[in-house]
């Protein structure tokens, strides 16, 4: 089960990765406060529940398709 705190993070990365998509692997973990595995597993997480987490480099957005 998901908690909450960390539940509002993976949120938080959605918004940012929607609206911003410039962000590097570096920046999330600062804006979330959790280390840059975490954001990689969140990354992992949402992918596996069916978003498009495109990655560019460093940086990742969501497809918007």
């Amino acid at each position: 089960m998901i908690e909450t705190a960390q539940c509002k993070r993976i949120l938080d990365l959605i918004v940012y990765l929607t609206c911003n998509g410039q962000l590097t692997t570096q920046q999330y973990p600062d804006m979330l406060g959790v280390t840059r595995r975490n954001v990689y597993n969140y990354l992992k997480l949402l992918s596996d529940y069916g978003f498009r987490v495109v990655r560019n480099g460093s940086r990742y957005h969501l497809d918007q398709r």
